[in-house]
């Protein structure tokens, strides 16, 4: 097995814990951590400046951004099977 291979059944398998409908809370908290010590220093202080998230999944980053109060969040995602799983945030 090539790196590439390797890295593409990695991220598989993390994509697949993480953006699930069925997560649990304590994986939520565990990724908003993970957020905090590895995103938020790069967002913007001011809240209502826009974020767009690409190939957001079920929307774990829309979540932790709300939960940061960020007020003007897009996300798009283009993979049609994940049209059942979406759900209304807040």
């Amino acid at each position: 097995m090539n790196v590439d291979e390797k890295l593409r059944i990695e991220y598989t398998t993390h994509y697949g814990r993480m953006n699930n409908p069925g997560v649990s809370g304590e994986e939520l908290r565990r990724a908003m951590k993970l957020y905090d010590w590895d995103l938020l220093p790069f967002l913007s202080q001011e809240k209502n400046r826009p974020v767009a998230e690409i190939g957001s999944g079920y929307g774990l980053l829309v979540e932790y951004l709300l939960e940061r109060r960020f007020i003007d969040i897009s996300d798009v995602h283009v993979c049609s099977d994940l049209l059942d799983c979406v759900r209304p945030v807040r």
